[in-house]
């Protein structure tokens, strides 16, 4: 091969994988931070074996068009705002998918300039496969799996009972006669409901399923994993009515490993059932001269992307360790003035999941003889993931894995700390006719220097693009929740909230 060709060959390459490795670099934050997404780990290596495959059966091209490049140059031109607001914001999930959508643009575009629409239609599978790998927008992501965690503990008390087996369901939870079974030990094993989307979808690719297969393998999937996932919770829920809670600890993590192999034999079983009569599709391997990118086009928009990503680290240069402060403000526990204070330790599985730099939790009476308990997480600043790691612990994930039912969002309360404003969630909850009052609040630690953010900032979304303007990324983060149980009004619940936390909060070094 001559040397022109070879540099026109390799440069595409490494510009396109390079865009598509940032990508996967994002997301990793993810897949490290949210076990529910773990399996994402997987995607780029499956969707490499995939278009290597489709490289083998590649057609011959059409016809140069024009629409290729230009999608190329759209792609390449949102990336520049979308990259820019995923730095101090990569917990966002609407930016993680539009950053998903420039880079499989750019390779739709990339495959449509070399064969028009004929290849990009024949590599747009494994170019898109990375959606698989994106978490889920929170709007649909919460209902949805709180939905099948709630069907999964149901469908478990039904078969016990059913069996001679004395069970209750309490939301997500399963109640025997050896006590209450946590998320943990019943239910969360839906989260492999994603995973298997995921594997249902590659093998439908990689036999080459039509669609009418793929979208029976991907059904059959999901209730496969639906119904391994009541098998664990019913072999778990029967194991701690037989042998006692301590017994699930030891067949927890065994159980969930089985459940997880289990799943995916039984789903690459099934595909391999449906290859048998599918008829194979024919291999067209094109071994043509491959049309190539023109030099100046793939070297400029290369450049493109270097400019943006350094740029990017220049922009937000000054929000480094370096520049960051520590926390702007501090709670004052009541240890030595509260009734019946005492530490509550946080489970190894919580701890190592959250990877909190400080963390504390404790519940306490107050004057009314009323039970409060208070978690208080801290993530020191210089971490990429320590906003993703920030959110993993919300009272909206977190309170209905543990049986109670969000009956009402009330919106912000405010609470001012020296010049910082920090903002409450309100939310009320109730389970089997208690109520629990919870007020919620995620902050971040300013540079020095820095105005403290406006209190519109309640708006997520105006909050996230003013960080842009304010280079500021990589922040700490701070997470305090105070959870109130009484039957009390939410007027009187916030007057005691106002009296037993708001009153506690204070400057750093105040």
């Amino acid at each position: 091969m001559r040397p022109e060709i070879q540099s026109r060959t390799l440069l595409p390459i490494i510009v396109l994988g390079g865009v598509w490795l940032v990508l996967c670099r994002h997301l990793a934050g993810h897949w490290a931070a949210n076990e529910q997404y773990s399996y994402g780990w997987l995607v780029p290596p499956l969707a490499i074996l995939l278009a290597w495959r489709r490289w083998d059966e590649r057609p011959a091209p059409e016809p140069a068009s024009g629409w290729g490049k230009r999608l190329m140059i759209v792609s390449a031109a949102v990336f520049f705002p979308a990259w820019l607001i995923a730095q101090p914001s990569p917990d966002w999930r609407a930016v993680s998918w539009l950053l998903a959508a420039t880079v499989v643009g750019l390779l739709l575009g990339s495959a449509a300039t070399l064969g028009a629409r004929r290849w990009a239609r024949h590599f747009a599978f494994p170019i898109c496969f990375i959606f698989t790998a994106v978490p889920w927008p929170s709007d649909l992501e919460i209902p949805l799996i709180s939905g099948l965690m709630q069907l999964v503990a149901a469908t478990t008390v039904a078969l016990l009972n059913a069996l001679g087996t004395l069970a209750v369901q309490q939301g997500n939870l399963i109640e025997t006669r050896a006590g209450v079974l946590g998320i943990d030990e019943a239910c969360s094993g839906v989260r492999s409901l994603q995973a298997t989307v995921m594997i249902a979808l590659f093998l439908a690719e990689f036999y080459r399923f039509r669609w009418q297969r793929a979208l029976a393998l991907l059904g059959a999937g999901m209730g496969i994993a639906f119904v391994t996932n009541v098998a664990r919770a019913f072999f778990l829920s029967w194991t701690a009515a037989r042998s006692g809670l301590a017994a699930v600890a030891r067949w927890h993590d065994p159980a969930g490993l089985s459940v997880a192999i289990l799943c995916f034999l039984l789903v690459a079983a099934l595909a391999a059932i449906l290859a048998r009569d599918a008829s194979a599709p024919a291999v067209v391997r094109d071994d043509a001269p491959l049309r190539l990118f023109p030099v100046r086009f793939i070297a400029g928009l290369g450049a493109w992307y270097l400019l943006v990503l350094v740029g990017a680290e220049l922009w937000f240069h000054k929000s480094g360790p370096a520049s960051a402060r520590g926390p702007s403000w501090t709670f004052a526990w009541p240890e030595k003035t509260a009734s019946g204070f005492q530490e509550i330790p946080l489970e190894p599985r919580a701890a190592q999941m959250l990877r909190a730099s400080e963390s504390r939790t404790a519940e306490w009476l107050d004057p009314t003889g009323a039970p409060w308990m208070v978690y208080h997480f801290r993530w020191a600043a210089g971490s990429k993931d320590a906003r993703i790691l920030a959110h993993v612990h919300h009272p909206e994930n977190c309170l209905p894995s543990a049986g109670w039912q969000l009956e009402d969002d009330r919106g912000m309360v405010n609470v001012r700390a020296g010049s910082a404003v920090l903002q409450f969630r309100a939310l009320r909850f109730s389970s089997s006719g208690a109520i629990a009052h919870v007020w919620y609040c995620r902050s971040e630690d300013l540079p020095p220097g820095s105005e403290p953010a406006p209190a519109q900032a309640e708006s997520a979304r105006i909050g996230r693009l003013q960080a842009v303007l304010r280079r500021q990324r990589s922040l700490g983060q701070q997470v305090l929740e105070a959870v109130f149980l009484s039957p009390v009004s939410d007027e009187q619940a916030d007057a005691a909230f106002q009296r037993e936390i708001a009153a506690r909060i204070e400057p750093a070094g105040g």
